[in-house]
Order: structure tokens, then C-alpha cells, then sequence
């Protein structure tokens, strides 16, 4: 709760960051069912989503004095790309 960075908090972090993607891999299988004109925002925001957490990892999980985010120039790149998996799949 003060925001110290350790050994405890990254470990803590490392585990939450690898749950977290777990349960998108596991969504990955329900967006086949939704309908063809929802697959496209999930895909987008499942990816999206991901990126956050590869910014997490590569702050080292100092989420207390940056922000975790993926920048719009990546946000923009990768809508095209999610278009694409969503009409693929």
C-alpha cells in the first residue's frame, strides 16, 4: 500500500501479469461466438489489453511512478491487425 518496489511486489506482479494473460488466451476460444460485428473491439481490446501488461513488465512492474500504457501511434497500429484476426477467425 505505500508503493514500494521489492522483491515481493514484482514477484506479486509477475504472478498477476501471468494470470492475467492466461485468462485472455482462455477468452481467445469465445470470441469465434459473438457476433461477427463484436469480434473486431474484443480482438482489439484483447491485444490491446496485452500491451499493457508487456509496458508493465518492461517498467519492471513500477506501476507506482509510470504510467503503464500503450501509446496511440501502437493503439492505431494495432487496430488494422485486429481487424484482420477478427474476420479470420
Amino acid at each position: 500500500m505505500a508503493g514500494t518496489l521489492n522483491d515481493s511486489w514484482r514477484e506479486l506482479m509477475r504472478f498477476q501479469v501471468d494470470r492475467a494473460r492466461a485468462w485472455f488466451a482462455r477468452s481467445e476460444a469465445g470470441v469465434r461466438w459473438l457476433a461477427p460485428d463484436a469480434r473486431w473491439p474484443v480482438w482489439a481490446s484483447l491485444r490491446l489489453y496485452r500491451g499493457i501488461l508487456d509496458v508493465i513488465e518492461e517498467l519492471d512492474y513500477d506501476v507506482f511512478n509510470h504510467r503503464a500504457y500503450v501509446p496511440r501511434t501502437g493503439k492505431f497500429l494495432d487496430l488494422p491487425k485486429s481487424f484482420v484476426i477478427a474476420q479470420a477467425r
